[in-house]
C-alpha cells in the first residue's frame, strides 16, 4: 500500500515536525518526565495552556501559591537546560 507524500514526510527525521516533538520529548525528559511534578507542571501550563490554578486543582491537589513556586522552578530548570550551563534534571 502507498503512503501519501505528507504523511511520510512526517515521519522522516529531519522534518520540522518530528524535530519539534523529540525537542519537546527531551525538555519533558530533563524535567523528569510527564508523570512528574516538574513535567507535568510543564507539559499542563505551558503546553496545554492551563491556568496554575486549574493544575494545582486537578494535578497536585493543592495550593495555587505552591503550584507558582513549582512552575517557577520549571522555568529556571528550562532555563538552565536551554543555556547548555548545566543538566537540568
Amino acid at each position: 500500500m502507498r503512503v501519501s507524500s505528507g504523511v511520510y514526510r512526517e515521519t522522516i527525521p529531519g522534518f520540522p515536525a518530528e524535530r519539534a516533538r523529540r525537542r519537546v520529548q527531551e525538555t519533558l525528559a530533563a524535567l523528569g518526565g510527564v508523570d512528574r511534578l516538574l513535567g507535568s507542571c510543564c507539559w499542563h501550563v505551558i503546553g496545554l495552556e492551563w491556568s496554575v490554578r486549574r493544575w494545582a486543582r486537578e494535578k497536585l491537589g493543592g495550593n495555587p501559591a505552591e503550584a507558582t513556586g513549582v512552575l517557577v522552578a520549571v522555568a529556571t530548570l528550562l532555563e538552565l537546560h536551554y543555556s547548555g550551563r548545566r543538566r537540568a534534571a
